[in-house]
């Protein structure tokens, strides 16, 4: 994202390697006046704020927008392709009235539907605009703080999730994406200090970083956890 007034600044990053946002100024701060790095920083904190307060608008606008897309759809069946090729039971996931093409599957936060992630055999997405941060799906249901489970195991997809299920019956959290997996970690243990987490890391061997072991890796160690 780029500012070009005044000193033009932003910021670039990568969503698929997830490496850090990188900070970029068209002028260092020995370059310009006292007065001109005041007004600056004051200019990019304005930016910040204003940008805090549209995304926050932003998601409670597509969160009622996914609240209607999940009330709308119906329970994904078992012979859906999808479900076929990754040969798993699709648990808690809908699929479109429309002609029942598209699976859905909720994302929630504090046990509410914020955004849904679209899927079908050849791509899957979240909702535009929809809160992702923190946000998750229980496998094979919302789990009872009453009576939490001993083990949690927590993931990165929602197939993979089921699949985690299925060989070990064990509860399992989805993350939806690598980035996520810190702060569901550390939510689900401020829910559950007493229980065992373990991180299932997606082994993104064919790329440097290996995202997703890394990713994984400092959820565990910073929640106790299990790789």
């Amino acid at each position: 994202k780029l500012y070009p007034d005044g000193i033009p600044s932003g910021y670039f990053g990568c969503w698929r390697t997830l490496t850090g946002i990188k900070k970029w100024s068209s002028k260092t701060r020995s370059e310009v006046t006292e007065s001109e790095w005041q007004a600056h920083q004051k200019r990019m904190a304005d930016i910040e704020r204003e940008c805090e307060a549209e995304e926050k608008a932003m998601h409670a606008k597509v969160r009622k927008e996914c609240e209607r897309i999940w009330e709308e759809s119906k329970p994904c069946p078992d012979n859906h392709p999808y479900v076929i090729a990754k040969g798993i039971i699709p648990y808690g996931a809908h699929v479109e009235p429309d002609r029942y093409k598209n699976i859905i599957v909720p994302i929630y936060i504090n046990g509410e539907i914020w955004s849904v992630q679209t899927i079908n055999v050849k791509w899957k997405g979240f909702h535009p605009g929809g809160k992702i941060k923190g946000g998750y799906m229980d496998i094979p249901a919302m789990i009872d703080p009453i009576t939490p489970p001993e083990t949690i195991v927590i993931c990165e997809g929602w197939a993979t999730g089921c699949s985690l299920h299925q060989a070990t019956s064990h509860t399992v959290r989805v993350a939806f994406n690598a980035g996520n997996l810190m702060a569901v970690a550390q939510l689900t243990r401020a829910q559950f200090p007493n229980a065992r987490i373990i991180l299932a890391a997606d082994d993104d061997y064919r790329n440097t970083p290996n995202t997703g072991k890394t990713k994984a890796t400092a959820a565990a160690k910073a929640v106790g956890g299990i790789l």
